[in-house]
């Protein structure tokens, strides 16, 4: 009887010892289960203005290399991009120029369509147009931060790739100076003008020393950007060549033309009707494109702008 009692004890306890491991999982479901999930690559970023993917959100366009590779080290120690371990799909490059940052391009792998879908619910609708093979490229412009992403397809995937843009009055100013100006460019030394204007890379023409270039961010209705060039004679600026990329843009034509009234006197046109003459005080002449094409700039020269 004894016997019998102790045989049903053990067989139960065999059976509860048998249960419970029973309920535990495997060792490796229990492994998966703690790897932490990867988000979708659209949580990397925020809105509603553009802005860069969260993983490098300290970098900015034209920082130093040094500081660059700083602020986002696992970036730049990536040979082929940095493939973003918290997000799906997400791959981000890093362009150096000349000791600085110059661009930001982030590979999303995803279609266009879909990218530009919760885009525009992030930031906003973008401007749409086309590169040289018919394929879309899409603008998001925020001047107000000075970044612009364009977005384009590779194969079935996305590329987001950064710039700088800048607003028409940002550029244009107000009073008698333009807004891009610094201090009044006329008078300034060449020294003053190096340091000073240091954010738009003044850098002296190889076949003409006396001429300095320097290079403005686009405007939100063109694909390309602006530049000056600045005359330099006995160590001062006499002069400058200002070229306005619109992108053709109606409203964004009257207003440059506008601004040029209202800085240096009522323009006349010429007997050929391609130039436009300011009487002053401060003479200027300008070229105004009367064309949609997106390529043509508006050229303005104000001083002794010759060599």
């Amino acid at each position: 009887m004894r016997i019998w009692i102790l045989a049903l004890v053990l067989c139960a306890c065999g059976k509860s010892s048998s249960e419970k491991k029973s309920d535990q999982p495997p060792a490796e479901d229990k492994q998966q289960d703690d790897k932490p999930k990867k988000q979708p690559a659209e949580a990397a970023f925020p809105g509603p203005k553009v802005s860069l993917p969260t993983p490098v959100a300290k970098l900015a366009l034209d920082l130093s290399e040094a500081d660059a590779k700083a602020a986002a080290p696992d970036l730049f120690a990536a040979e082929y991009g940095w493939e973003v371990p918290e997000f799906e799909g997400l791959k981000i490059n890093a362009s150096i120029q000349e000791g600085r940052l110059y661009q930001i391009y982030v590979e999303i792998k995803q279609p266009i369509d879909t990218v530009k879908a919760w885009l525009t619910k992030k930031w906003f609708a973008p401007r749409e147009s086309k590169n040289s093979i018919g394929n879309p490229l899409l603008y998001f412009d925020s001047p107000d931060v000075g970044l612009r992403a364009v977005l384009e397809s590779t194969a079935s995937n996305s590329m987001l790739r950064y710039y700088k843009v800048m607003s028409l009055e940002q550029l244009l100013g107000k009073d008698k100076q333009w807004g891009f100006e610094k201090t009044p460019l006329l008078g300034t030394s060449q020294d003053d003008l190096m340091k000073t204007y240091a954010e738009y890379h003044p850098t002296p023409r190889p076949d003409d020393p006396s001429s300095i270039a320097l290079s403005l961010p686009a405007l939100p209705t063109s694909e390309y950007g602006n530049h000056v060039s600045v005359r330099v004679k006995n160590g001062k600026v006499t002069g400058y060549t200002l070229e306005i990329n619109s992108g053709g843009d109606a409203a964004t034509d009257a207003a440059i033309l506008s601004r040029l009234e209202a800085m240096f006197g009522k323009g006349k046109v010429d007997s050929m009707g391609q130039y436009t003459d300011f009487a002053g005080p401060q003479k200027a002449k300008a070229e105004i494109r009367k064309t949609d094409a997106a390529s043509f700039a508006h050229t303005v020269w104000v001083g002794d702008y010759k060599k």
